[in-house]
């Protein structure tokens, strides 16, 4: 197109030679200036969560690993890896291991019907009031006020920011912390958290989470979550 152009002023000048008897120089053209590039606003924090809140609430699937570290009382709670499995819209599988991979605790969860275990021991099966469903983000949704007593809600979100970028896995993630009080028998407590959060899908990548709670545990998660929309299947347990 730029070479069209050139030819395109070049017969404009030789017409104008040739109207004006040769004896006068072509005019000289004014080139127009290009627009200048407008460099795309950052995303505010909060908009990242709804964003991100969004994305995650379309999925059909996902695991989620995560290395729970106590930071207190140590000796009474040691470190453990958890692996969840979710599948749309009401199927969960949770695992515990210890860190020398011995399972702890496994539970499956299909609506309202849980099954649990301890270790590798029979399977327990109970009837839950409230009914799994997933997905359900929600970390961008305002809230008001305490956590509710019942223990099912949070408090609103306080000293929400965007940290910056980093590179997660090959991505460049939005770096987005926060906090919130959350529910408990002996009161609210802090939790504080730093997301890892996909900036071209807007997928939560990684979740650290510290909780100040009253119970001398404090432990600090970290959860990795990928197979995004991967085949997952979640049936009840087998007998024996």
């Amino acid at each position: 197109m730029r070479f069209l152009g050139i030819v395109a002023l070049f017969t404009i000048g030789a017409l104008a030679i040739a109207c004006d008897g040769g004896g006068s120089p072509p005019p000289t053209a004014t080139p127009t200036p290009e627009p200048s590039a407008t460099p795309t606003p950052e995303p505010s924090a909060l908009e990242i969560l709804r964003r991100s809140d969004e994305a995650m609430n379309q999925l059909c699937s996902l695991r989620v690993r995560s290395e729970i570290r106590p930071t207190v009382a140590a000796e009474l709670n040691l470190p453990s890896v958890r692996f969840d499995e979710y599948v749309a819209p009401d199927r969960a599988h949770y695992a515990t291991h210890s860190e020398q991979d011995e399972l702890q605790y496994e539970a499956i969860q299909i609506r309202g019907d849980l099954w649990t275990r301890t270790g590798l021991g029979g399977w327990q099966y109970q009837r839950i009031n409230v009914p799994l469903a997933w997905p359900r983000y929600d970390r961008a949704a305002p809230r008001a006020g305490p956590p509710s007593p019942n223990g099912v809600d949070r408090g609103p979100l306080e000293n929400l920011r965007l940290v910056g970028q980093e590179k997660l896995g090959g991505a460049t993630a939005w770096v987005v912390s926060y906090s919130y009080q959350a529910p408990s028998t002996e009161g609210p407590f802090d939790v504080f958290v730093t997301e890892w959060i996909a900036e071209d899908t807007y997928l939560l990548l990684r979740q650290r989470q510290r909780d100040n709670d009253p119970f001398g545990v404090q432990p600090q998660v970290t959860a990795d979550y990928y197979d995004f929309d991967a085949p997952i299947t979640i049936d009840p347990p087998t007998a024996g």
